[in-house]
């Protein structure tokens, strides 16, 4: 599993991440773990384990599992683990961090003041998760960065793609390369869905203003058929994707299911053939879909030049 070093007060913002941590380990592996991986981020000073409040000493930490003191969290599949850190820091310095407070900072729940000295204690929390399906398959996901550096429809295709990955990645009996033909047919679908939805758009536009010229008049370069003409070869081309990837399914578990050699046979001739119709509809949706876009792209430049004084 992974373990989030989490700020107390912001516990959506993990501060550092642990990779690949057995929740069998000893408390003070854990410690090695911290300090090879992420010591520059602690606050300074020394730290302890804590469970419960009750604080465990270094002596302790060889014979505690990290198992022993995890706290279940909120997921099921989380558990929590408190530090409680001790700064020894001048009281000079003290003054000086309270008035320049970091939004990382952390909240002091206990302090003693001498004239020369300060110590305060203060909590930081480990959150322990196991790796997501997509974390342990190594499956591209896109960065928020790069979804919003996407041109066109690239945003709307990239956050498909995350959220169909991630729903695709429990499959385990999936490969990677097949979970990303399957993404991509899905999006081809759902690109006939926002095409249709964009075209109905435009016709609304057009008859809300009754412009001539951007609605299919005698000036237009569309005949008032071809839009609607694209827009059904497109939704009859989905429509037997979906049927022929049903049949393609169904012939390929029957086949996988069946003992008999004859009835085998039929089986590999259907899907043979339901594999073949697929491809031919496949390439008739991506024609059709190429068709409306240019329609679609002439329609929202005579939309533009009407409005335009």
């Amino acid at each position: 599993m992974d373990i989030q070093l989490l700020d107390e007060r912001n516990c959506n913002k993990p501060l550092a991440v642990l990779i690949d941590v057995e929740p069998g380990v000893y408390l003070n592996e854990i410690r090695q773990i911290i300090s090879d991986q992420v010591s520059d981020i602690l606050p300074e000073g020394k730290y302890e384990f804590q469970h419960h409040g009750i604080k465990i000493s270094k002596v302790e930490e060889a014979t505690v599992r990290l198992s022993k003191i995890a706290l279940p969290g909120d997921d099921p599949s989380l558990c929590m683990l408190s530090l409680s850190f001790s700064n020894l820091n001048g009281a000079e310095n003290v003054s000086k961090d309270r008035d320049l407070e970091s939004p990382l900072s952390v909240k002091t729940e206990a302090s003693q003041f001498t004239p020369q000295t300060h110590v305060s204690t203060v909590t930081k929390t480990l959150q322990l998760r196991s790796p997501t399906a997509v974390e342990l398959r190594n499956l591209k996901i896109f960065t928020d960065k790069e979804i919003e550096s996407g041109r066109g429809k690239e945003p709307l295709y990239r956050t498909f793609w995350n959220k169909k990955v991630q729903e695709l990645s429990k499959d385990r009996k999936m490969s990677n390369k097949e979970i990303y033909k399957r993404v991509n047919e899905s999006w081809q679908l759902h690109r006939s869905e926002l095409m249709e939805l964009e075209t109905q758009e435009i016709q609304t536009k057009c008859k809300e203003i009754e412009a001539d010229a951007a609605c299919g008049s005698n000036d237009s370069r569309l005949k008032k058929t071809t839009l609607p003409n694209n827009v059904l070869r497109v939704q009859e081309a989905s429509e037997a994707i979906k049927s022929l990837t049903a049949e393609v399914n169904s012939f390929s578990e029957k086949l996988k299911r069946s003992h008999d050699a004859l009835e085998k046979e039929n089986f590999r001739k259907e899907l043979k053939r339901a594999k073949t119709s697929l491809l031919f509809s496949t390439s008739e949706l991506r024609k059709a879909q190429d068709a409306l876009r240019k329609n679609l792209g002439v329609k929202k430049s005579e939309f533009a030049k009407h409005l335009s004084p």
